[in-house]
């Protein structure tokens, strides 16, 4: 009798230890999940292994109206570069391999400006306005340039320049920058760690008249200084090429440019001789 309420005993025990050891092992698993989640969630790309997209669980910093995103970056990621925008993909932040020397960590912040809260001037403004910081405990030096992407929220005729805030100026200076018409996005590249930008209109000179066609290397027109950009745009079907004045003429009232045979049929059917176009001087 007294062997097997001992036997019971031992048995209760275990039961217990078990019991206990799965209690212990759950809370281990719901501390990790939750306790240590980051304020963004980083996956890898698929098309670009090598890269970083940050996109997921956008929040609100402590103190700011606006959403905004922010991430901790380990090694390995600052190594092989990374990608992060906001969650809508209206602004995009990109870091190339070794860009922030050999740094193991860093934080990267990004917010939506309220436009209330910064000077504009005489300015127009195309697109929200965001700034970006890269940080670990105080501001990092960078040794390759960010790559900046936004998509503007308000079309014009002219250009879309890319400017950042320079405070020490109390103006906003344009940052050379190239535009995506399909995608409908502004892309830059800055060597600063932390900025304020928006997309502006241009200055941008509009020329009208008819374009035709000849058999060389670069347009031609008389207006703008030699070597100028310009975008030619096709009044009658909106198609748009860009192409460098690298001589004078037409000649003949009513024209503004010679376009080099390729450069027109990419606009209309060469057979056509001579067709409306808008002009205008790339920045």
């Amino acid at each position: 009798m007294y062997l097997l309420i001992m036997n019971q005993h031992i048995q209760s025990v275990e039961q217990q230890i078990v019991f206990r050891s799965a209690v212990i092992a759950a809370l281990v698993v719901l501390i990790f999940a939750y306790g240590t989640r980051p304020a963004l969630a980083v996956k890898k790309d698929k098309n670009t292994p090598e890269k970083t997209v940050v996109t997921e669980q956008v929040e609100t910093i402590e103190g700011v109206v606006d959403s905004a995103a922010r991430v901790a970056l380990d090694t390995k990621t600052l190594k092989k570069g990374f990608t992060i925008q906001t969650g809508l993909d209206i602004f995009r932040i990109g870091v190339t391999p070794n860009s922030l020397g050999k740094r193991k960590k860093a934080r990267v912040a990004l917010k939506l400006v309220p436009v209330d809260s910064v000077e504009l001037g005489d300015e127009t403004l195309l697109s929200n306005i965001y700034s970006f910081d890269i940080f670990n405990k105080n501001t990092i030096e960078v040794h390759k340039p960010i790559w900046l992407s936004i998509a503007w929220t308000t079309p014009t005729q002219k250009d879309y320049v890319l400017k950042y805030w320079s405070s020490n100026d109390s103006t906003w200076i344009e940052i050379p920058s190239t535009t995506n018409t399909d995608e409908q996005r502004v892309q830059a590249a800055i060597h600063l760690p932390f900025a304020t930008v928006a997309i502006f209109e241009g200055s941008a000179q509009t020329y009208e008249g008819g374009a035709s066609w000849y058999d060389w290397h670069g347009a031609a027109m008389n207006e703008p200084p030699m070597g100028s950009d310009v975008i030619v745009t096709n009044v009658a079907n909106g198609k748009e090429v860009r192409t460098t004045i690298v001589s004078r003429g037409p000649f003949i009232p009513g024209r503004v440019i010679d376009l080099p045979r390729e450069v027109f049929a990419a606009l209309d059917d060469v057979w056509k001789g001579v067709i409306n176009v808008s002009v205008r001087t790339v920045q």
